[in-house]
């Protein structure tokens, strides 16, 4: 998707798609005009420009923005994004670069997951509000790069979540750590390697 300027917006009106869609519109915004859905098979990138969600739920397989560029991403603590985790890659949600990226966080990610590899949520050292790691896979969830949250939860156990060994990861003083499992599958919390 590429716009030279102004505000671009992507309507997928209740059709999901089914190929990777990568935002390219230096100087333009490209905003969604309502929920943006696409299949698991599907990503959605940040190269260049504005992403505005628009406060808008999205449901992407991965989602990443991890470059030099000058971009910037606006997700003025609204909407639900929900990653169901791209096959072939591990990392449903990809910010590790964030050299020229101005940053809102969305209200509430939720890396979803059915499968037995492991997911990595590469923040790149960014404030998130709540960040969610569910599904039906037996996969363990890491969180690399010292981020900060304002919540982190497991739902659907039992999985581990790993924090990354020798960095930082920052819950705010008013910040919630749900971790809840059930009597026979428990949820398990630890440390990368």
């Amino acid at each position: 998707f590429s716009a030279p300027s102004g505000t671009q917006t992507i309507k997928c009106n209740g059709v999901s798609l089914n190929r990777a869609v990568v935002v390219d519109c230096a100087g333009a915004t490209c905003q969604f005009s309502d929920n943006y859905v696409a299949s698991a098979t599907s990503s959605l990138s940040l190269l260049h420009g504005t992403l505005d969600p628009n406060g808008k739920d999205v449901s992407v397989g991965f989602f990443g923005s991890s470059n030099t560029n000058t971009r910037s991403f606006l997700g003025a603590n609204l909407g639900t994004w929900t990653l169901t985790g791209l096959a072939g890659t591990n990392e449903p949600w990809n910010t590790h670069t964030t050299t020229g990226l101005t940053f809102t966080a969305p209200l509430k990610i939720i890396c979803n997951d059915a499968s037995v590899s492991t997911k990595i949520f590469r923040g790149g050292n960014l404030a998130f509000n709540e960040v969610r790691f569910a599904g039906a896979g037996t996969g363990i969830f890491q969180i690399a790069d010292s981020n900060s949250f304002s919540k982190i939860g497991i739902d659907n156990g039992p999985h581990t979540l790993q924090l990354p060994h020798s960095l930082t990861t920052t819950l705010g003083i008013s910040s919630q750590f749900d971790l809840s499992g059930e009597a026979g599958t428990p949820n398990v919390l630890g440390s990368t390697t």
